[in-house]
């Protein structure tokens, strides 16, 4: 850490005459009684035991023997004296380990610019200590109540400042040179293919109920490519995943889970508005996608075609195990982040969809329409998977509703396109006479054949 905060004052050690015989026993047994009544794992009772030897020196010969001791079946019940006695003890040593987690955390209060979590792990470990000192002794109630209280106040504070940087500085950013050179790839191999299956044999049937073989193996290669597919994307770096829990999990414990989720929340969404602009899906409205002309139009519905595979199979699978890993002190609270930090990302996805939907209708605009209906149908059942509950319900209802409107749009398209075929043979057989229009069709067939399949599609919808 560049700026390590000074170490708490260690307060003067007790005189030798009361550290020796019964006195100093007795310390060291209300010690012991304080550390394994908060202490809910080895490891809490360590970090427990580090403050208050930090206090007096003697305390660090506690051990895990000394706290959870082998009952002796020899013994009997404590004596009534002995019990009070050890009550009494019992306050003090409570009261002691409180003030010493107090002063710790008045310290790293006191300077703001410094960061805990960069600083050694010993200090992180105290730090932590500290706080689940303090929020157990405000949750006894009782005597120093509101000292407690404050002291919670100023650790969740903190501990919200650490959250945020932590998942800022360790965020992994996607390689927008990488991500680029792989879409145009899939770009040029989707025209490629579809070029080399051009060439039409009128020899072969193509039938509205058979199904041709050059136009739908070239669409489903396309489709089916895409760079992320097989990648596990951690959005966070690994080695911050327990520093974030251990956070998570002593926000929610002092009742502060509505400051976590806000400052989890808040960082995940902006991380997520940069990966859709990496991929080039942009937030445009319906006037802005009804006002591009159409070139521009089907580039950017070809990004988002392999875009929302990415979305939904690379960045919310991420999201997903990061809640997973970090939020695992409340079910609820899991869920609740998750959706809220990627509600965002997939409205953005289904805005374009939904303004595609209700373009103008064209028929160039089928395939691409196309490609968008099945590349989104292809993803709602992980969509399912990764949106549970009845919040999630409603985002996968959203998703169902663009879907149908995307169908919608295809079959509307095909009708037009339709229409506009009877016109033209009508209007050509009306003029030319019928062996004319015999002649002029067989023409149009190089063109034509392009369609029909479309019309297969028609069915599916």
């Amino acid at each position: 850490m560049s700026s390590a905060a000074p170490p708490p004052p260690q307060p003067e050690s007790p005189s030798a005459g009361a550290g020796a015989g019964g006195g100093g026993d007795k310390v060291l047994a209300a010690a012991q009684h304080i550390v394994k009544s908060l202490a809910t794992s080895k490891n809490a009772a360590d970090d427990m035991i580090r403050i208050l030897s930090g206090f007096d020196n003697r305390l660090s010969s506690i051990t895990n023997d000394h706290l959870f001791p082998s009952p002796d079946p020899s013994s009997g019940p404590a004596s009534g004296s002995a019990s009070a006695s050890g009550s009494s003890a019992s306050e003090i040593s409570a009261a002691a380990a409180f003030d010493a987690a107090d002063q710790l955390i008045q310290l790293w209060d006191a300077t703001p610019e410094a960061l805990v979590f960069e600083a050694p792990e010993d200090d992180v470990a105290q730090y932590l200590a500290a706080v689940d000192v303090a929020v157990d002794h405000l949750a006894r109630g009782g005597p120093g109540g509101a000292r407690a209280g404050v002291a919670v106040q100023l650790a969740m504070a903190r501990l919200e400042e650490e959250l945020r940087h932590l998942m800022v500085r360790h965020a992994v950013p996607i390689d927008p040179t990488g991500l680029f050179f792989s879409l145009r790839r899939l770009s040029l191999e989707s025209m490629d293919d579809l070029d080399a299956s051009s060439e039409f044999d009128a020899a072969t049937p193509h039938s509205l109920d058979g199904t041709p073989a050059g136009p739908e193996t070239a669409r489903g290669a396309v489709l089916g490519s895409n760079p992320f597919e097989d990648q596990v994307f951690d959005p966070v770096r690994p080695e911050a995943v327990d520093e974030l829990r251990a956070i998570a999990d002593r926000m929610a414990r002092a009742g502060y889970s509505r400051e976590l989720a806000d400052a989890y929340c808040g960082v995940r969404r902006d991380v997520l508005d940069e990966y859709l602009s990496v991929l080039g899906v942009e937030r445009l409205s319906i006037d802005e996608v009804q006002r591009i002309e159409w070139k521009l139009l089907n580039d950017k519905m070809k990004k988002w075609v392999h875009g929302v595979k990415t979305v939904v199979r690379v960045l919310l699978a991420g999201e997903r195990r990061l809640c997973d890993q970090v939020l695992t002190a409340s079910d609820d609270l899991m869920e609740e982040c998750f959706l809220e930090s990627t509600k965002g990302c997939i409205m953005q996805i289904l805005s374009f969809g939904d303004a595609v939907a209700v373009c103008p209708r064209s028929p160039e605009k089928v395939p691409r329409i196309l490609d968008m209906y099945e590349a989104l149908s292809e993803v709602i059942p992980e969509m399912r998977d990764l949106c549970i509950g009845s919040s999630g319900d409603g985002v996968i209802s959203d998703v169902q509703a663009i879907l149908d409107r995307l169908g919608d749009a295809v079959r509307g398209n095909l009708f037009e396109f339709g229409k506009m075929l009877q016109q033209e043979t009508s209007r050509r057989a009306m003029t030319a006479g019928r062996w004319t229009w015999e002649w002029e069709w067989e023409r149009k067939r190089e063109w034509e054949w392009e369609w029909e399949w479309q019309w297969q599609w028609a069915f599916k919808f």
